[in-house]
């Protein structure tokens, strides 16, 4: 850590820590997040964006337990919801997918992740075929986004 970060308020790690992700600075990302969460430990963006990165680099634990973390202390973090299912998913845990997905049901039927949801939900039951109309289906909709 150098001098000027123990200066630095929650925000402006936050900031720090998209300036690091989008040039692919994965560990002080990971610093700068780990730095803001110390001082917010109830920002739940922040739980969010560390899980999203332990998952980026392949700890894929860590990022469950992240995420998970994140979505109990701001519930209303939908994309982190579809996040989890994907993790779980990607682990083989589709019961476990399905629940964290649950809220994504409520949803208008055209919100993209809604849509794609429901065809990793198709996937997860060996419904190729509607999973792949509801693929093509969610990627429709997000253009017109």
């Amino acid at each position: 850590m150098n001098t000027t970060e123990g200066l630095l308020d929650p925000e402006e790690l936050l900031h720090l820590a998209l300036k690091a992700m989008e040039a692919n600075k994965d560990d002080e990302a990971i610093a700068f997040l780990k730095r803001a969460i110390s001082l917010a430990p109830e920002n739940g963006q922040l739980h969010y964006l560390l899980g999203a990165l332990h998952a980026q680099i392949g700890l894929i634990d860590r990022a469950t337990e992240e995420i998970t973390h994140a979505i109990e202390l701001a519930p209303e973090l939908i994309t982190a919801r579809f996040q989890l299912g994907l993790l779980h998913l990607s682990t083989g845990a589709f019961d476990e997918a399905q629940e964290a997905w649950r809220t994504l049901d409520q949803l208008d039927e055209n919100d993209p992740l809604r849509v794609f949801k429901t065809g990793l939900v198709h996937l997860g039951n060996r419904e190729l075929e509607a999973c792949v109309a509801d693929l093509n289906r969610g990627l429709a909709v997000s253009d017109h986004e």
